[in-house]
């Protein structure tokens, strides 16, 4: 086996992690190449939600390996009228740096798309890099689904590990769980 960088083993570990529950993963952003060192990413890993109210919702960006300008478009699922979405104001990211989002004004027990955008140092047009869904609390109690999922020592180059992770992966997203919390110990 080939000699490899500490930071290029996290960069492929992560993206098999933050993969799992994603059959398409990288279907607006680009695919995953075997060899990702000669390809460059606006996005280190996939966005993360996180801390979700029942007004808000915060979204967590790490930039690839060049900064970026990004903005967030939001707005509530099925409306086909999207004058009525609205956005963040535009944010830069350093390179392999991490950065919050908080879209605000959210409707209580409402579901939302987003889809945020990115533009390189070297383009004058911003790119859709990552589009997706969220539910946001609930104002009433009600039951709710989760998966909870662990310990998948995982590294780039087992592919057994890989296609049992990709089967679970399905299997959680057939089941369209409320939310999913990844416990750990991952690589």
């Amino acid at each position: 086996m080939d000699s490899i960088s500490r930071r290029d083993f996290l960069k492929k570990a992560a993206f098999m992690g933050a993969g799992m529950l994603s059959p398409n993963l990288f279907g607006s952003g680009g695919a995953l190449a075997e060899d990702s060192d000669k390809i460059t990413r606006p996005l280190l890993v996939p966005p993360f939600l996180g801390r979700p109210t029942r007004r808000s919702i915060t979204v967590n960006i790490v930039a690839g390996e060049r900064p970026v300008t990004a903005y967030i478009a939001y707005g509530e699922a099925g409306m086909n009228d999207k004058t009525s979405w609205r956005r963040t104001g535009e944010f830069k990211i350093e390179a392999l740096s991490p950065k919050e989002s908080i879209l605000n004004s959210l409707t209580p027990s409402s579901e939302y798309q987003y889809k945020l955008f990115i533009r390189e140092a070297d383009s004058d047009r911003f790119q859709i890099a990552w589009e997706a869904g969220f539910h946001i609390q609930r104002l009433e109690a009600s039951s709710f689904s989760f998966a909870l999922f662990s310990d998948f020592h995982i590294t780039p180059f087992d592919g057994e590990r890989q296609e049992i992770l990709s089967n679970i992966g399905v299997s959680i997203l057939a089941r369209r769980p409320d939310f999913a919390l990844m416990l750990g110990d991952n690589i």
